[in-house]
C-alpha cells in the first residue's frame, strides 16, 4: 500500500545543515497497525509529517496504492490530504467553539457532503469512540482523552486509506492513553484501517503489528 523509496529531508537552520532523513526505505501493507519509534531527534514527527503530505521531502518518492502522491499539484495534494488521509496530532486540534459533533463532521462539510450523510457519520463515528452520549459537548466539557477521541472521529469521518497519529497520548495519563490505543487497535481489527502512529513509549508495543525503528534519520531495525 505505502512505498517509501530512499526518503531523505534537509533543513538549513542559521547556517547549519541538518539531515533529519537521511534515505529511509520501507513497505506498509493495507490494514498494518505500524509504530514509528526511536529517540528524541531520531526523525519520527520528521517522517510521520511526509508520508502524511504535511511537508515536502529534499528527495525520494513515496507511493500510495501506486500513485507517486509527492508529484502531486499543490492543489491535488489538499484534495489527497482530505479525502484519502487521516490525521490526529498530540494536541487534538479540534475547535473550542465547535461541539463534538460539530468538530466531526466539519471535514465531510467541507468536503460537500449532504447533510444528512455527514450528520449520520458524525453520530456513528462519535458512538464507535465511546461519546454517543456527548455529541453536544464542547471540548471544555470534556476530558483530555475524550478530546482525543473526538479527533479521532474527525480523522475517520472521510474514510481514510491510512491514518496518521503524531504522539496521539503525549497530553494523556497512562488510563486515558490505554483507551486510546485499544480504541485504535479496535479500528484496525474490525475496520481494517491502517495506522501508522508515532510514539516514544515502549509500553506501546503490544498494540501494534510491527515497529519501525528511526536513529539518527535512518532505519535502524523493523
Amino acid at each position: 500500500m505505502i512505498q517509501v523509496q530512499d526518503l531523505k529531508r534537509s533543513y538549513i537552520m542559521g547556517k547549519v545543515e541538518v539531515h533529519a532523513l537521511k534515505g529511509v526505505s520501507f513497505e506498509i501493507e493495507q490494514g498494518e497497525f505500524v509504530a514509528i519509534m526511536g529517540p528524541s531527534g531520531s526523525g519520527k514527527s520528521t517522517l510521520l509529517h511526509q508520508l502524511g503530505l504535511l511537508d515536502t521531502p529534499t528527495s525520494g518518492k513515496i507511493l500510495i496504492d501506486g500513485v507517486d502522491v509527492l508529484r502531486l499539484s499543490d492543489r491535488e495534494k489538499t484534495i489527497y490530504r482530505l479525502t484519502q488521509l487521516g490525521y490526529v496530532f498530540q494536541d487534538y486540534a479540534i475547535l473550542p467553539e465547535l461541539t463534538a459533533a460539530e468538530n466531526v463532521y466539519l471535514p465531510a462539510m467541507v468536503q460537500g457532503k449532504s447533510k444528512e450523510l455527514y450528520l449520520r457519520s458524525s453520530r456513528e463515528l462519535l458512538e464507535t469512540v465511546g461519546l454517543g452520549d456527548r455529541l453536544h459537548h464542547l471540548p471544555q466539557e470534556l476530558s483530555g482523552g475524550e478530546q482525543q477521541r473526538v479527533a479521532i472521529a474527525r480523522a475517520l469521518i472521510n474514510k481514510p486509506k491510512i491514518l496518521f497519529a503524531d504522539e496521539p497520548c503525549a497530553n494523556l495519563d497512562t488510563e486515558s492513553s490505554r483507551h486510546i490505543l485499544e480504541l485504535f487497535r479496535k479500528l484496525n481489527e474490525e475496520l481494517g484501517q491502517t495506522i501508522l502512529m508515532v510514539s516514544h513509549e515502549e509500553w506501546h508495543k503490544k498494540y501494534v503489528d510491527r515497529i519501525i525503528y528511526l536513529k539518527d534519520g535512518l532505519i535502524e531495525k523493523m
